[in-house]
């Protein structure tokens, strides 16, 4: 009797095997592979994170010197009252520095501290042995030189101006008084303030000694400078 048998019954085929020696050598491969790639990727992050801490650390390196420096310079100790008259003087001076500002932006100055004020005072107060060559004032600065046949009406009307209202707050820096004689006066040899100082008529007489001046005056905390010529020329 006939029979019939089925080649394909996997009874009978052969097993197949899924962890041979080619599969898990290929397996191995990869993962080499992979564990080459994740070791060069880790490596190449690892040097840029070292040379980010290097240039982070040289940084604060250069800030440290800087700082240690910056210390070295300070004073070893601090005048506090110093200081204090320091803010004091550029309050004065940022003060005033506001009112010219506003004189300027509104077009005129304040009533008693214009220009043709200070004119009106000085042509009322001068002496007749007082004659003056210049005049020069901005805010907080003043600047008169002349001549005169008297140094001490030269002083009693100088103290006199700096009882004015208008010119109270100014303190004489610099004074300069010069005897001279009628050939000196105006000469291009002679010193300042005699090389300037031209003499009126009547007062080159050889009897009278005659002596030139240039007083400067100046709020506390400003320093001398020129400023804007407002009168000069012979009286």
């Amino acid at each position: 009797m006939a029979q019939q048998i089925n080649l394909l019954t996997p009874i009978l085929l052969k097993p197949r095997r899924h962890f041979t020696a080619t599969a898990m050598a290929q397996a191995l491969g990869l993962i080499l592979v992979g564990s080459l790639l994740l070791a060069g990727w880790i490596q190449g992050r690892s040097e840029q994170r070292r040379a980010e801490f290097r240039q982070r650390q040289q940084a604060l390196q250069a800030e440290q010197q800087a700082l240690s420096r910056s210390l070295a310079g300070l004073p070893a100790t601090t005048d506090i009252k110093a200081l204090e008259a320091q803010i004091k003087v550029l309050k004065e001076q940022q003060q005033g520095q506001a009112e010219l500002l506003q004189s300027l932006r509104s077009g005129h100055q304040v009533a008693g501290e214009r220009h043709s004020d200070l004119l009106a005072l000085i042509a009322g107060t001068v002496p007749a042995s007082v004659w003056l060559q210049g005049l020069r004032w901005q805010s907080g600065q003043l600047e008169i030189s002349g001549g005169t046949l008297d140094p001490a009406a030269l002083r009693a009307w100088l103290v006199q101006l700096q009882g004015q209202a208008l010119l109270h707050r100014l303190a004489l820096a610099d004074v300069r008084l010069e005897m001279i004689s009628s050939a000196q006066a105006g000469s291009a040899g002679t010193p300042a303030p005699a090389a300037r100082l031209q003499l009126p008529a009547g007062a080159g007489g050889a009897a009278l000694p005659v002596w030139a001046f240039q007083v400067r005056g100046v709020e506390p905390g400003l320093k001398l400078a020129a400023g804007k010529a407002i009168g000069g020329g012979q009286p």
